[in-house]
């Protein structure tokens, strides 16, 4: 890490004087960079701007070239990402209407439990058999889409 004596930064400071910010002097490139250019004769520092300019225009050049052969792998990218967008939407929608129907679906599956427990209340067999059947069709229907909605998680996410 090359760093700037207090001659050469006041030698410096009086020839750029406003030339660069300040924040750039704690900057150890900048000061390396400086440090090599004050050890420079004429004729090397009359060919730095030109040496800059060729390096910006083959930077340039690599970057476009980078740019150009990664052009599909940037557009897959930008696909995948606005999939990714939209299925995390689908799965937050699903998610918020399960968690809206989780506590009628406590409360039924409690009552499924009762129900067991004391007997349907109902006259009727068939008709506690039938009650029965429906509760438990219905917690079966919430359980499949709580799988579900883990299932397409676990894939997509």
């Amino acid at each position: 890490m090359a760093t700037v004596d207090v001659e050469d930064e006041s030698i410096l400071a009086s020839i750029f004087k406003d030339s660069f910010p300040d924040k750039w002097r704690d900057n150890p490139d900048f000061a390396a960079y400086l440090s090599e250019l004050s050890s420079y004769g004429v004729e090397k520092l009359t060919r730095e701007p030109e040496r800059l300019a060729e390096e910006r225009a083959q930077i340039l050049q690599q970057t476009r070239e980078l740019a150009f052969s990664n052009y599909k792998t940037f557009i897959r990218t930008a696909d995948c990402t606005k999939e990714i967008y939209r299925d995390f939407g689908r799965v937050e929608g699903s998610v918020s209407r399960l968690l809206d129907k989780l506590p009628s679906f406590g409360e039924k599956c409690r009552s499924v439990e009762r129900l067991r427990a004391f007997g349907c209340g109902i006259n009727s067999p068939s008709a506690c058999l039938l009650h029965c059947t429906v509760m438990t069709c219905l917690c079966h229907s919430l359980n499949f889409i709580l799988v579900e909605t883990r299932e397409y998680s676990d894939k997509h996410c």
